[in-house]
């Protein structure tokens, strides 16, 4: 065996053992990068606007503080806009309550009545009865977790704008000093690669970011349009988990029914409609048009990799399997070409 082939196969093996010790380690290490991520994705998607104040010259740190002052001044007034109207909302929500509560109950016992007659009724009902008593229990058990999970998204709330501050201000630095790890007879080809993960990173983020705030907006008008209860907070929620693909949109639909339903059938029906109409909007005319064939993964592909991601790194593996999907993807394609 040569020293050029026992040197590609402890590459291999060294790349094997990576992925291993990710999938050993995924939950620690989804911990660990996650301010990382969001920073990255802040810088992204706030780029274009410090890149626009650098051309007209302010510095690039100067840059980045008025990009960030903008955004906090544009969250404050739709803070300050919105609060009055969503503490309306659930105080009118909580005082007709009551009232709901009682019909329900009345729609209950008429469902449970008419189930009653069904032949082995009884089995059924004992054990989503206990079913559902176990989840309770469960979820009061890990009740501490989450709250420390809280803490910890919060703290990395926090972090993200500084770790977005450091991407964006020493970009050429961090660029250069992972270029330097590359060997140099490599550096062309891994420059071109390069140029293309950041064009599908760009346009991903970009694109998913605007869309979602489309998303946002017509589903709240809609929502408002019927009058549906919190239909601002379900229609920013809506625009959140549309980052998501597929799945998202159908999470944020169903307790937006199901308070609907609350009022009546009908309202329920209109609110499906917007979400189905403003969804239909988003697939088959927006997204082709912001995202393009930044992505190129077959709509299959594409619900398998949601599927997979959630299951082996969560809400991040959700979020996040796509764009490294594409990515892969393109590198695959370019190293093929070279």
């Amino acid at each position: 065996m040569g020293q050029h082939s026992a040197k590609k196969i402890v590459k291999y093996l060294a790349v094997v053992i990576i992925i291993v010790l990710i999938f050993v380690f995924r939950s620690k290490l989804t911990n660990i990068f996650t301010p990382f991520i969001m920073g990255a994705v802040m810088a992204y998607i706030i780029y274009p606007i410090t890149h626009y104040f650098e051309n007209k010259g302010m510095t690039r740190s100067r840059s980045i503080f008025a990009t960030y002052a903008i955004i906090l001044a544009i969250l404050i007034i739709t803070f300050w806009l919105i609060t009055p109207y969503v503490v309306t909302e659930f105080k009118t929500f909580t005082e007709e309550l009551p009232n709901m509560e009682g019909n329900i109950r009345g729609e209950l016992n008429i469902l449970e009545k008419k189930l009653m007659a069904i032949p082995g009724i009884d089995n059924a009902m004992d054990k989503m009865y206990n079913r559902a008593n176990g989840m309770i229990t469960n979820s009061l058990k890990e009740l501490p977790d989450r709250l420390g999970a809280v803490f910890s998204s919060l703290f990395d709330l926090i972090l993200s704008p500084i770790v977005a501050f450091y991407i964006l201000n020493d970009r050429e630095k961090l660029y250069n000093n992972f270029y330097q790890l590359i060997p140099e007879r490599n550096r062309k080809t891994a420059g071109i690669i390069l140029d293309d993960v950041d064009k599908v990173i760009n346009g991903y983020i970009r694109g998913q970011f605007y869309i979602c705030l489309f998303v946002g907006i017509f589903t709240s008008a809609g929502l408002l349009a019927i009058h549906v209860k919190l239909a601002v907070l379900l229609g920013i929620l809506t625009g959140i988990f549309n980052f998501i693909p597929y799945f998202g949109p159908i999470i944020a639909a169903i307790p937006t029914v199901l308070l609907a339903l609350l009022d009546s059938p009908r309202k329920a029906l209109y609110a499906l409609i917007i979400y189905v109409a403003v969804q239909e909007v988003e697939s088959g005319i927006i997204s082709p048009r912001i995202i393009g064939e930044n992505v190129g993964l077959h709509p299959l592909a594409v619900m398998f990799l949601v599927i997979f991601g959630q299951e082996f790194f969560g809400v991040w593996g959700m979020l996040l399997s796509v764009p490294v999907a594409a990515v892969i993807r393109v590198v695959l394609l370019r190293i093929a070409q070279i």
